[in-house]
């Protein structure tokens, strides 16, 4: 099968896109890396009338640490986050979890914004944005506003993103020295979309866990945090028998938390059983790797 006839606009300025998104609105689609766009409009499963390649925009490519936050522009590529990209642990983070996305001409072209804009509930970059409470900008012709990564997704492939509206920056917090990491995914086969991933952060201080996020993807029609269910683990320390009795908490707090879908590849129990012991898995190792 082939595209629908489509016009193909090729921008050069930011304000030529976004005045093309507020002219066309919901018939026109944004080309960055197209890894998403370009095999839904060969399946007609996006018809944009108007297609506006925004890949010789200048400026939107850059990746820069700043005010405790990491900023990665509208065109970053997932390849280039294989390297940490900052010394922070949120480098380390964003490295483990590139591996896992595609395969290397995906990784190549696809980019950071461009995955999170297409929100597919099980791909790893909508995962760690909620995981580290990232912030995106949203510009329009109207002006730009900032959207917590937990308010931006919806539902599978429907965000808070506007028909009017690009994605020109990610703001993704660092985490600190004390901060060890974690990505965990098990998937069918290298380079597809995950069953179940996990993302861990814990944070290790005068000997005890002060801070742990969990997020957890593949589960919902979203990436879910579960703020409740990492709580048995702070205070405890990385050495101390207890934190065997933290992590069986945490294992029967996702078991009671996560209601996954059921399919005929993935039964929902064992999807459920998978995302209980991938939670564990990657908060011992973020535990672990915390220095102290």
């Amino acid at each position: 099968m082939v595209a629908q006839a489509f016009e193909y606009r090729r921008a050069a300025e930011l304000p030529e896109v976004l005045a093309v998104l507020t002219e066309h609105g919901d018939d026109a689609k944004v080309l960055a890396g197209g890894q998403s766009l370009v095999p839904m409009m060969h399946l007609r499963l996006a018809r944009p009338g108007v297609v506006v390649d925004i890949n010789r925009l200048p400026g939107l490519d850059g990746v820069s640490a700043g005010d405790g936050e990491l900023r990665l522009g509208a065109l970053v590529r997932h390849r280039r986050l294989e390297r940490p990209v900052v010394g922070d642990p949120l480098g380390a983070l964003l490295a483990a979890a590139a591996r896992h996305v595609g395969h290397l001409p995906i990784r190549a072209r696809g980019t950071f914004a461009g995955s999170l804009a297409h929100a597919d509930p099980a791909a790893e970059w909508c995962l760690v944005a909620v995981a580290v409470a990232a912030r995106l900008v949203l510009a329009s012709s109207a002006g730009e506003r900032v959207v917590a990564a937990d308010d931006f997704f919806d539902y599978p492939f429907v965000t808070a993103l506007r028909a009017d509206e690009l994605i020109t920056e990610v703001r993704l917090p660092l985490l600190g020295p004390a901060t060890g990491v974690a990505f965990r995914e098990q998937a069918p086969t290298a380079g597809a979309f995950a069953h179940v991933a996990a993302c861990a952060t814990a944070t290790v201080e005068s000997g005890r866990v002060t801070a742990a996020r969990l997020a957890l993807g593949g589960v919902a029609g979203r990436p879910r945090t579960l703020p409740g269910v990492v709580a048995p683990l702070v205070g405890a320390a990385p050495e101390d028998e207890a934190l065997d009795w933290a992590f069986d908490e945490v294992r029967h707090g996702v078991l009671a938390a996560v209601d996954p879908p059921d399919d005929l590849l993935v039964p929902a129990d064992y999807r459920r059983a998978l995302a209980a012991e991938l939670a564990v898995s990657a908060l011992a190792e973020a535990i672990q790797k915390a220095p102290r």
